[in-house]
């Protein structure tokens, strides 16, 4: 007889099942010039390897780095691509990424995730347009069985888009409309 805590194997054995930890991955989300580059500067000074080929800093733009992995930034970018949109699109992201249109790009990620997680001990990664992504991510790493815990950086919407502002030239609407695109979901 078996009771609702244990299998029916392990009532006929006797034994015990015990569940594997599912391994950690940890992502930082964010709108684009809100913290996310010093959030994964600091995961990685706490031991979470980002990977070994992050995108460069760039003067006047991220003196001390983005701290991007390059393979994970390029695949996100072709992923907006193909789904008719880009990181600062101001239309609603309108595409079903977990559907079939995308499974080569799932394979790949997973791919890329698991070469990683198999590398470091503890891995992460950070990219904004992970925020416009994370139907895709999360179906990712349930076919990895990972546990994905979520550092959420947020910034007040109006010294974000001042930042864009002069980065990008961006006009103050715009950023804003940008900054709900990414954080209000």
């Amino acid at each position: 007889m078996s009771n609702g805590n244990i299998s029916p194997l392990t009532a006929l054995t006797g034994e015990r099942e015990r569940s594997k930890p599912k391994p950690p991955i940890f992502v930082t989300l964010g709108m684009h010039r809100s913290g996310t580059s010093a959030i994964a500067r600091g995961l990685e000074s706490l031991g979470i390897s980002l990977g070994n080929d992050l995108l460069g800093p760039s003067t006047g733009d991220n003196e001390k780095g983005f701290w991007e992995d390059k393979a994970i930034l390029d695949l996100e970018e072709r992923l907006l691509q193909k789904g008719g949109s880009s990181f600062d699109a101001l239309a609603p992201i309108s595409e079903d990424y977990t559907g079939p249109l995308f499974s080569a790009e799932r394979v790949e990620a997973a791919e890329l995730i698991r070469s990683r997680v198999a590398l470091f001990e503890k891995f992460g990664f950070k990219n904004p347009r992970s925020a416009l992504l994370l139907d895709f991510w999360q179906c990712v790493f349930d076919d990895l069985n990972l546990e994905a815990r979520y550092i959420i950086a947020t910034r007040n919407p109006l010294e974000v888009a001042q930042s864009l502002k002069r980065r990008n030239g961006y006009v103050l609407e715009r950023s804003l409309f940008l900054w709900a695109k990414y954080c209000v979901p």
